[in-house]
């Protein structure tokens, strides 16, 4: 039997912690070295964060000069589409889903590039145009406009129930 009037007792690479009015009380400790072992693998295997849900939304500019002259502030949005992206890894930067949205909404539907994904599918069958220079997109509630190159992150936009042709407002039974 090993005693301490530590707390705790480091014994045979185990950490035990038994304080010492227990052990001034007799009690005894069962060390089943199967558990111990168990006990060791669960410490030593790496804490992997879980994936997340990521809310996505996609929303195209309303400004005809928008092309020319890229995002203003004045600019007006109407929302699109949007949905949940399920199992994202935690280590995925915004910029890189945005990036996925930008292949998703020009090409994702176009069985030449892969396996057409549901996503693109729906966005396209309810009349919308490919992503473009001076759209944004939300990620979780942050938001990210379009640039020639890129993604720059802006302030909440303004934003308008109106579409034009090509931008079919999220809920309008004519796009669907």
């Amino acid at each position: 039997m090993v005693f301490s009037d530590h707390p705790s007792y480091a014994v045979g690479g185990h950490h035990l912690s038994i304080s010492a009015a227990e052990i001034a009380r007799g009690t005894t400790v069962s060390l089943d070295r199967a558990e111990l072992e168990q006990d060791r693998v669960d410490l030593l295997t790496p804490v992997t964060p879980s994936a997340r849900t990521v809310r996505v939304r996609v929303f195209h500019n309303t400004s005809h000069a928008v092309m020319a002259d890229g995002y203003v502030v004045t600019d007006t949005f109407v929302e699109v589409y949007t949905y949940d992206e399920p199992a994202v890894d935690p280590d995925i930067s915004d910029i890189q889903i945005a990036e996925r949205m930008f292949y998703l909404f020009n090409v994702g539907d176009d069985p030449s590039h892969g396996e057409p994904d549901v996503h693109a599918i729906e966005y396209r069958s309810q009349g919308n145009r490919s992503l473009s220079k001076g759209d944004a997109i939300a990620i979780d509630g942050r938001f990210w406009v379009c640039d020639s190159a890129g993604w720059t992150l802006i302030s909440t936009p303004r934003f308008t129930a109106s579409g034009q042709h090509g931008s079919t407002p999220l809920g309008d039974p004519h796009g669907q």
